[in-house]
């Protein structure tokens, strides 16, 4: 009966520990983060030409989420839209990179009353554009690809109430390519994946 009384307040102690304030339901807001792109291109031709990109740019994203807290645990499913303003110039190449988005999943656990650390896990696809001097038999020209950059993206984040309906976040994210998409796939190949490091921290107001 004692070891029964004891097993009942420790789990009391956990849960009481473990509450937070959070909303269930709709959560909209905006994340200003860091991006720290590294990525190869290589462009074949008579003359075949190697790139190499690596650049830190700023980006702004909106978010929409739906997330529950229920017996301890935090699932949240999200979708971001946004913009990295990104462009990195090599003699005879330049990348810009411009629309990103991405729909995640979070999974994650109070730590206090107004604290919740979590993990996200997210599929991105973010838009490009390499512009670069091909030269063929007809001799040297402009082109120019623009493409999307298909990428899973694992993460680290942790949430802070700051009243029952507004919260503030940091996010780490590692971005992994595994697929490219554009048009001049015979001129314009990657001789590596693009990958990047994320860090933002946000706001959301629950709807």
């Amino acid at each position: 009966m004692k070891k029964l009384v004891a097993l009942t307040t420790l789990a009391s102690v956990l849960t009481a520990a473990g509450a937070s304030a959070y909303q269930n339901g709709f959560h909209a807001g905006a994340n200003l983060a860091y991006v720290n792109t590294t990525s190869r291109q290589q462009v074949t031709g008579t003359r075949s030409a190697g790139y190499t990109f690596s650049d830190q740019s700023p980006a702004l994203l909106l978010e929409g989420n739906y997330g529950v807290l229920e017996c301890n645990l935090y699932k949240a499913v999200d979708l971001r839209v946004g913009y990295i303003f990104s462009k990195k110039k090599r003699a005879g190449a330049q990348l810009n990179q411009g629309f990103s988005s991405g729909v995640g999943f979070r999974l994650g656990t109070p730590v206090s009353e107004k604290t919740i650390l979590f993990g996200r896990l997210a599929l991105d696809a973010n838009q490009q554009k390499f512009s670069y001097n091909f030269t063929d038999a007809n001799g040297t020209s402009r082109h120019s690809d623009t493409f999307f950059d298909y990428a899973l993206a694992p993460g680290v984040g942790v949430m802070w109430e700051l009243s029952d309906k507004t919260s503030f976040n940091v996010l780490y994210q590692y971005t992994m390519s595994f697929a490219t998409r554009g048009y001049n796939g015979n001129e314009h190949k990657f001789s590596d994946t693009p990958s990047a490091h994320h860090l933002g921290i946000g706001f959301s107001y629950a709807i």
